[in-house]
């Protein structure tokens, strides 16, 4: 054994014989860099716990001496060793053979998995040793996206207090553009990445099972906070996924792969268990909708992010539906606060609206009158009193965002007389002209220099009321401003039974067809 009076002498010369570092370890911080790489490899073939935890919690600051020492470690076969142990974590830990001391011997496995986290987050660039992992890397998927299983080497314990860091690891690997994507379409690996986002809301078994893994895992495991950092792990690799497929090359220019990994992500169907083992599924996007309920700082840009992009890039085909709009809208209507909510929040309802470019010939009555009818123009008024004079230290933001308002109150100007619009707008009325009332009574609409308010309840039928991107010839810098309001009203006004064609209002709302022009309604 070494004295205190040797371990002080040795962390003060910093000379400490090989054979003795692991007696010393927990006194010098975890610093296994004064033993020589080759000996450090073969400690954690051997199975030694104090070397294999003291490499797992190695310092990864970008430090000269660290970096050449890492670099050893690598030359040395520490990849190769880990991936040997992690092969075999679908049989027994006792299977596992391991010639070192059974007192000096590593009893919880997942410090291998965590050991590999470590090495794949200092291995940024290596894109060998990337490649090496993903393809030796099949039995440790299998295990850890088996989410209904959920054991490592036949341990429920060692799969808790391995899953943070496997996530992670997928999150290392995928820094590199082969590696990650080969590591994407092995089985599972997507989908359990999408069940991470919302593994502490859906899986009720496995935050019960957490507590029991705790007390197993003792004193290496904590699960206090560990579900929400697996879950913000998954989310930032999801975000970082998204944008590489968005690129730099605009919102409307998706490709057709694009397309085809936000369908698979949007359609993708999610676990959710009770504590006592019922499982349903539901499909990712309606799970991401939902969550805004919530109003969680940390997650809303995410889910607002990711539900605009799924409806950019695929087009609204089978991925975002009447339920979607729905809770969207009442995040919109209840939650939504600061500007830079505002303006996230009109970006992605446009979005989904209006999906494939814009224009309005292109905009589905079905989603505008789901829209409408959970309050979209209420909406439209409401933003542009609160946030027509905002003013912003970025360039072109508030522009954009009434811009955006702007197609939404146009939106619903254009589809007034179609079927199901003209339902939800007469099923809104009273509350429309309500929000109409009190802006007229407020007066706290900013309306650029020299313009005149429309006090009437509905627009006139005017040519330019009626005409769309109506021009407003007053000067100002938020002039879009009363031009929202005029097309809410024009709305309002076209749903009292008129004709879209020549603009009559057809007076017997049992007419099916238009005594002037004579078009035919259903």
């Amino acid at each position: 054994m070494v004295s205190k009076k040797d371990k002080k002498k040795q962390r003060r010369t910093g000379k400490v014989k090989a054979s003795e570092q692991r007696l010393v370890m927990r006194d010098d911080d975890w610093n296994i860099t004064k033993l020589s790489p080759t000996e450090v490899v073969e400690a954690i073939r051997s199975g030694d716990k104090i070397i294999t935890r003291a490499a797992a919690r190695m310092q990864t600051q970008n430090e000269a001496t660290e970096i050449v020492y890492r670099e050893k470690l690598y030359e040395a076969g520490i990849i190769d060793a880990l991936l040997h142990f992690l092969s075999m974590c679908e049989g027994p830990f006792a299977s596992v053979d391991l010639s070192i001391n059974s007192n000096q011997r590593i009893f919880t496995p997942c410090h291998w998995v965590h050991l590999l986290n470590t090495m794949t987050k200092i291995n940024l660039g290596k894109g060998r040793f990337n490649m090496q992992i993903v393809n030796n890397l099949g039995p440790l998927i299998k295990c850890m996206c088996d989410t209904k299983k959920r054991e490592l080497f036949e341990s429920k314990a060692q799969w808790y207090g391995s899953l943070d860091s496997f996530v992670r690891i997928l999150g290392n690997v995928m820094q590199d553009a082969d590696a990650g994507g080969v590591l994407l379409k092995i089985d599972g690996v997507f989908d359990m990445l999408l069940q991470c986002i919302f593994i502490k809301d859906c899986r009720l078994d496995i935050v019960k099972e957490m507590k029991q893994a705790e007390y197993e895992l003792a004193p290496d495991f904590d699960d206090g906070g560990v579900l929400n950092k697996i879950a913000e792990n998954a989310q930032t690799l999801i975000l970082q996924m998204n944008h590489e497929h968005r690129g730099v090359r605009g919102v409307r220019s998706f490709t057709n792969d694009d397309g085809k990994y936000f369908k698979a992500m949007a359609t993708t169907p999610i676990i959710s268990s009770t504590t006592n083992g019922f499982c349903s599924t539901t499909p990712f996007v309606h799970l991401i909708a939902q969550k805004l309920k919530k109003n969680e700082k940390e997650t809303r840009g995410f889910c607002l992010g990711t539900l605009m992009m799924l409806a950019q890039a695929t087009k609204n085909e089978g991925t975002t539906d009447k339920e979607v709009i729905i809770n969207v809208m009442n995040f919109a209507l209840n939650s939504v606060g600061s500007f830079e909510d505002a303006m996230l929040i009109t970006m992605t309802i446009f979005s989904i609206l209006q999906p494939r470019t814009g224009v309005f010939t292109k905009v589905s009555d079905t989603r505008v009158a789901a829209a409408i009818s959970s309050g979209l123009l209420e909406l439209c008024i409401d933003f542009a009193v609160r946030y027509g004079e905002h003013t912003d230290p970025h360039p072109n933001t508030e522009d954009h965002m009434i811009t955006n308002l702007w197609h939404l109150a146009s939106s619903a100007h254009v589809t007034a007389l179609h079927k199901r619009s003209f339902k939800a707008i007469n099923g809104r009325r009273s509350s429309i002209q309500k929000a109409l009332s009190d802006l007229v009574t407020g007066k706290n609409i900013y309306l650029p220099a020299g313009d005149q308010m429309d006090r009437s309840p509905v627009a006139s039928t005017s040519e330019n009321t009626f005409s769309i991107g109506w021009e407003n010839k007053y000067p100002g810098r938020n002039a879009r401003c009363s031009e929202i309001i005029q097309s809410v009203k024009a709305a309002l006004f076209l749903s009292t039974t008129s004709c879209c064609q020549c603009l009559k209002t057809i007076r017997n709302s049992a007419v099916k067809r238009c005594s002037n022009c004579q078009r035919t309604y259903m």
